[in-house]
């Protein structure tokens, strides 16, 4: 696999665009950890459009688009976790410290493309959402960012709602409903794999678009940064060794609550893309002292 290289004094990010255009590693200078994790089980690369997700995860920072659950929308029948973390995207330009990538989705037809721009502590990622078909679309975006954690460290977020995506899944919380956070149940602090702990929930009415991870052995933390008007929720996917033996937060600002595509547009809760119409935006990776 092709891996671009962008790197300063400070940080060094390594992408695959023939996997993905993932992410695959994210390492802060100052303290030496890579942010991200990987599966060890296996190796990077593309993968056919509707394998199931799960059984390749590799890890690294994705996104998904246009969907999460695999199901038909319309029309289309579209793929487990959508449709771009399985194929290669194109190279535009590379110099060291920027990256362009840009995709053209086989299902639904779109184009996306990926800016990354890296300056001293912070990874910028412009995306650019094109409808170029002549329907209007509904659609799913989310960063899909995997994290390596250890017992000791934080999640963070400014608060908001949080409710149990699955509760057959859920090992975490005993209630069912919204429920504020930090509240009775608490869980930003990261747990070991002899926990066998696993949880996956959603978060909405963020009083702003950021969420991250602490360390306080360093003091050192990775915030993302995103437009909340764009991206009102955040899913929030933890497993301590309770699924599949991985030890991993996967922290996800998302347009569209919930999974399921066809009910997030029947309570008009997911965007849509009119013919030709494009969605701009940026996210930002902010690496630095924990506050």
């Amino acid at each position: 696999m092709k891996e671009i290289v962008l790197e300063n004094q400070r940080l060094r990010v390594a992408v695959l665009p023939e996997a993905g255009g993932r992410i695959e590693s994210f390492v802060d200078k100052c303290s030496g950890r890579d942010w991200i994790w990987r599966n060890a089980r296996l190796k990077p690369q593309a993968h056919p459009l509707f394998t199931s997700y799960d059984d390749v995860w590799a890890g690294g920072i994705e996104e998904l688009f246009p969907n999460d659950l695999e199901q038909k929308i319309g029309s289309y029948r579209l793929p487990d976790h959508g449709e771009l973390w399985s194929q290669p995207w194109r190279l535009l330009e590379t110099d060291g410290s920027r990256l362009t990538l840009s995709i053209r989705t086989q299902v639904y037809p779109c184009t996306v493309q990926k800016r990354l721009i890296l300056q001293e502590s912070c990874l910028t990622i412009s995306y650019t959402l094109e409808n170029i078909g002549n329907e209007s679309l509904p659609y799913l975006f989310k960063l899909h960012p995997a994290f390596a954690v250890t017992s000791t460290d934080i999640l963070w977020l400014p608060g908001g709602e949080f409710s149990r995506v699955d509760s057959q899944f859920s090992t975490m919380i005993r209630q069912d409903g919204w429920f504020r956070w930090p509240g009775e149940e608490q869980i930003d602090q990261c747990r070991g794999p002899a926990s066998q702990l696993r949880e996956f929930v959603y978060v909405r009415n963020l009083p702003e678009g950021l969420c991250g991870v602490k360390d306080p052995t360093t003091g050192r933390s990775v915030r993302i940064r995103f437009p909340i008007d764009v991206l009102p929720y955040c899913w929030v996917f933890m497993t301590y060794g309770g699924w599949r033996g991985h030890q991993v937060v996967v922290l996800e600002p998302c347009t569209t609550y919930p999974k399921d595509l066809n009910e997030a547009i029947r309570r008009r809760s997911t965007p849509f893309l009119e013919p030709g119409g494009v969605r701009k935006f940026d996210v930002r990776f902010d690496v630095g002292a924990a506050e």
